[in-house]
């Protein structure tokens, strides 16, 4: 999906940036292979936050700066957050070359039941989140799906090999591998054995011997 928004030019550099930010104004900067020089530009904060949580990183937006009659295709390259409100502080544009591959890492989407959790009790071990692929500006995607119902016995496994994407898309991870495996469900540990308890042995306790008197003969002797 493509995006459209719009941007200020921002001359005025040595304003106070935090002061743009309480307006809600984010500062950024355009770049890209095609420039001579960057270009700072200011957002509003509410229309960018809407389009990073809808996009993120990986879907091209068409950038309109004022004064300008065509539009920029970017992406957001960086984009850095304030610590305590977590709010967009600054962005990073890169302005696309016409005909350029991009490399991208789009997220794993991992969709429906393994049956062979549900049914069997297998443990799900997900390797990786995302991977690289490269392609052109049109054929960019945010998310690959990887379909779990195929997964039906312990040992089954999904390969970058096996993922699905459209035909212009060139994968560059490795394609052998692991997504997503099924181990088999640990074994219950088994009980130790009762050990045997023995009566504790009296400390200065002594066997009566064969040659030591009796009491009834220390008596007589007294």
């Amino acid at each position: 999906m493509i995006y459209d928004f719009q941007a200020t030019i921002r001359k005025e550099l040595k304003k106070n940036v935090q002061s743009l930010r309480e307006q809600g104004i984010v500062p950024g900067v355009v770049y890209g292979p095609e420039l001579k020089e960057n270009i700072n530009v200011a957002l509003d904060l509410v229309k960018l936050e809407k389009i990073f949580n809808e996009a993120g990183e990986n879907s091209l937006i068409n950038l309109q700066l004022e004064g300008e009659k065509e539009t920029r295709e970017v992406l957001i390259k960086d984009i850095n957050f304030e610590p305590v409100t977590h709010r967009i502080a600054h962005v990073d544009f890169y302005q696309i070359k016409k005909g350029e591959k991009l490399e991208i890492e789009p997220e794993l989407s991992f969709v429906g039941i393994a049956p062979a959790v549900k049914e069997l009790g297998g443990i799900l071990i997900k390797s990786l989140a995302k991977i690289e692929i490269r392609c052109l500006p049109k054929d960019m995607i945010s998310h690959i799906e990887v379909d779990l119902t195929t997964m039906k016995n312990f040992g089954d496994k999904i390969s970058v090999r096996d993922l699905k994407v459209p035909a212009d898309v060139e994968i560059l991870t490795d394609l052998d591998e692991t997504v997503v495996v099924i181990a088999a469900p640990r074994e219950e540990e088994v009980a130790a054995p009762k050990a045997e308890v023995k009566e504790p042995e009296v400390v200065g306790k002594k066997e009566a011997s064969a040659d030591a008197p009796a009491e009834g003969d220390k008596a007589a002797k007294k």
